[in-house]
């Protein structure tokens, strides 16, 4: 039986993402959110694990020592953070060395382009990338895509309306 790292609940600091991970059959499962308030949340309701609280930037080498885990998400992470996509996607850069032989990263991003939202949706999206909540006016699927297929052999993406859900090992 593998030895894991104790539930941990990361914080955001610059970058505006944050992670949380628990125990898992033995492995640690790493979830991802970008809001401090579903982080409280998720906190809250994964208490029975004790999760300790850490800060780190996704966009910086990670600074920490952690046991590897069986999976990553990253749902709703990356129309979050700064950049374009190949710089959105140094995070999995520095989240892989975390990453089992065969694990599998996952999640959800919102693209800005290449997509046809309704009034409301681009009312949405203009207001969030102004107030610097969303940072993906730049963001296509080709770009993630690429960017997958770059770092991993196996790369699973489906576009629902403005979202691209993804999967790759």
């Amino acid at each position: 039986m593998r030895t894991t790292s104790p539930p941990v609940i990361w914080r955001r600091a610059s970058a505006p993402a944050s992670w949380l991970t628990v125990p898992v059959q033995g492995s640690a499962g790493w979830f991802w959110p970008t809001s401090i308030s579903c982080l409280d949340r998720a906190a809250r309701r994964l208490a029975r694990f004790r999760p300790q609280r850490v800060q780190a930037n996704l966009l910086e080498p990670l600074p920490f020592d952690l046991a590897p885990s069986d999976s990553v998400g990253l749902t709703y992470v990356l129309h979050c953070l700064p950049g374009s996509m190949e710089k959105k996607l140094k995070a999995v850069d520095h989240l892989k060395p975390l990453m089992t032989a065969g694990a599998v990263l996952f999640g959800a991003t919102i693209l800005g382009r290449g997509i046809t939202p309704n009034p409301a949706a681009r009312a949405l999206l203009d207001l969030y990338n102004a107030k610097g909540v969303f940072n993906n006016r730049g963001d296509d699927l080709e770009g993630l895509r690429a960017g997958l297929e770059q770092r991993f052999a196996g790369v699973e993406i489906a576009q629902r309306g403005l979202v691209a859900l993804f999967r790759a090992r």
